[in-house]
């Protein structure tokens, strides 16, 4: 219950925080600068949450719980978050994106790096927290009784606090520390730094370009001004390559296909759930209850038969078949098209999520190392855990990197940019988590007796 919390908060969180960037090519005068900074922000504190490993996950989680809850009460009769930033609370919104950030990345310390019966429950609780958004915060703000006086998000940040201290009593004890010697080789936050400047820095360019051709005449400037907006294509390509790496590196072909996922499923949860339509009750409740049983389903099927198929592939292709479904082109001629598009992304993206997260948290150790080596249990746990972190970054980046195109084509299907942009990506990505899982049973069909498949081999 209490990862479940952290999920959702950070699941409404993340819209808060990329949309200031999605606007930059719409309105470039607003201050977007620091909305450019607070993915960034939220991405390393993720993988920073992991650093201090010895004290256990929850008390990093409660750490940016309180972090979050401070940035709150700073801002307390202020706007919510998507117009803090332009109301000058830039502070308080940087600081409550690192809050979040460390309460997810103690979570996946949890999930990466205790026992394995407390690890697939809270990455499943995970998953449904996240696939939740918007649909949790509309059913919040219906049933709040005074409309306007607490927000959805505010009862959210509440309710994590309680549960991650519960969590914390419960347990009694630090989950499950690994010793020095099973720490990854290199940081996550060094790796996870790089590829985020890398973000901010294409961003500064694009939002210069832009800004300086706000009415481009025809011809080389308005060529410009179509490169810089679809700047953050290879943007988003590039950046999640970088971090696949480091997870091919950690923990194999497992490692990859969860960064690939949370590359592809971070634009869809930033944007994609937001503008097809869950705005009421009617559509809310079915979209919630679809995203449940999306994950559940989606653990289970990878615990019982994750050789039949690549489901975290299916849930990415279901969210991409979403989001051509609200484009403004078949509003029109199709009223039903955005609760349709709502449904079928919770269902996308709900077996995406828990199968990705319960495929890392279930990964064993390797082969038993030589006398005097550290133990490959520790050695897998601090591999897994780190790719947990690197890959709920490349989610919040990947998420920032590619709102823009899900905007654009929502204000302004007519530009230069296709509207269909993002859901080529986000298949594209599909086909690639289905050609892993392919290279992931050759390599399976190659091992040694006893081995498992996508595990890296500690010395």
């Amino acid at each position: 219950m209490a990862a479940f919390a952290v999920g959702a908060l950070a699941g409404a969180a993340l819209p808060a925080l990329t949309m200031l960037t999605g606007h930059t090519d719409l309105t470039p005068f607003v201050p977007v600068r620091a909305g450019v900074l607070a993915p960034l922000v939220l991405a390393l504190a993720v993988v920073a949450g992991g650093l201090p490993y010895r004290i256990g996950g929850w008390p990093v989680a409660l750490v940016g719980l309180l972090l979050a809850a401070v940035a709150d009460l700073v801002a307390a009769g202020g706007p919510p978050p998507t117009t803090a930033v332009a109301a000058g609370h830039v502070p308080a919104f940087l600081v409550g994106a690192l809050g979040v950030g460390l309460a997810l990345g103690g979570v996946l310390l949890v999930a990466g790096g205790a026992a394995r019966a407390v690890r697939v429950p809270v990455a499943v609780g995970l998953a449904a927290g996240l696939v939740g958004q918007p649909a949790y915060g509309v059913l919040l703000r219906a049933v709040l009784p005074v409309p306007g006086r607490v927000r959805p998000d505010q009862i959210l940040l509440w309710s994590a606090v309680a549960l991650v201290v519960a969590a914390l009593l419960v347990t009694g004890r630090p989950d499950a520390p690994r010793p020095v010697g099973g720490s990854p080789r290199w940081s996550p936050v060094l790796v996870v730094a790089a590829v985020g400047l890398l973000v901010v820095a294409g961003f500064a360019v694009r939002w210069a370009v832009v800004r300086a051709r706000l009415r481009p005449a025809p011809g080389p400037e308005e060529a410009a001004l179509a490169a810089a907006r679809l700047l953050v294509v290879p943007l988003t390509v590039v950046a999640g390559l970088l971090l696949l790496g480091y997870a091919l590196h950690a923990l194999g072909v497992v490692g990859a296909r969860w960064v690939v996922l949370a590359v592809a499923a971070g634009p869809v949860a930033a944007s994609g759930a937001g503008l097809t339509g869950v705005g009421t009750p009617g559509v809310a409740v079915p979209a919630a209850l679809t995203g449940l049983a999306a994950v559940a389903g989606g653990a289970a099927l990878t615990r019982y038969a994750e050789r039949i198929m690549p489901w975290d592939a299916l849930g990415i292709g279901l969210a991409a078949m979403a989001l051509p479904l609200a484009t403004p082109a078949l509003r029109p001629d199709l009223p039903a098209a955005a609760g349709a598009g709502a449904l079928l992304t919770a269902l996308g993206l709900g077996l995406a999520l828990g199968s990705g997260l319960t495929l890392v948290a279930t990964r064993e150790p390797g082969p038993a190392p030589s006398p005097g080596a550290v133990s490959g249990a520790d050695a897998d746990r601090g591999w897994r855990s780190a790719t947990l972190l690197v890959g709920v970054a490349a989610w919040a980046l990947a998420a920032q990197a590619a709102t823009p195109l899900a905007v654009r084509a929502q204000v302004a299907p007519s530009g230069p940019v296709p509207p269909l942009t993002l859901a080529l990506l986000t298949v594209a990505a599909a086909v690639l988590l289905a050609l892993l899982f392919g290279f992931g049973l050759l390599v399976d069909r190659r091992a040694a007796p006893g081995e498992p498949v996508g595990v890296r081999r500690t010395s």
